[in-house]
């Protein structure tokens, strides 16, 4: 596993670690002011590898334990952008916290191509 520091402003498309996109200061800080209005969704994560981390899902929360899609938040605006970076993803995950993601096997509904839209500092594992 290697370990990649990524800049507070990128977008990367996690299967072969592409840069696809910046983001301007002015876009990340209308984000983050659209999130901060969205912090009541925020969860604990049930995961093992994330303790401590709050989120929500968009669109759609996959129930680890039942292994069935569920309703996520819905947001227009944040999934009118999503749709924009990703066209046709189907389901996000807002994640917030000074926490971390442990490497771990990500379950089965995961197992197709993912974004990643950092607006803060991040590692990723590959």
């Amino acid at each position: 596993m290697s370990i990649l520091a990524t800049d507070a402003s990128c977008i990367w498309r996690e299967i072969m670690l592409q840069l696809i996109s910046v983001l301007g200061q002015a876009k990340r800080a209308a984000i983050r002011e659209h999130l901060a209005q969205l912090d009541y969704n925020l969860e604990s994560d049930v995961s093992s590898y994330a303790r401590g981390r709050k989120r929500y899902w968009l669109e759609w929360e996959w129930d680890l334990k039942h292994k069935v899609f569920r309703n996520g938040v819905k947001d227009e605006r944040l999934w009118t952008f999503c749709q924009r970076i990703f066209p046709g993803c189907q389901i996000g995950l807002v994640a917030k916290g000074d926490v971390g993601i442990d490497w771990h096997r990500d379950d089965s509904y995961a197992d197709w191509e993912a974004i990643t839209i950092n607006l803060g500092q991040t590692s990723v594992g590959i």
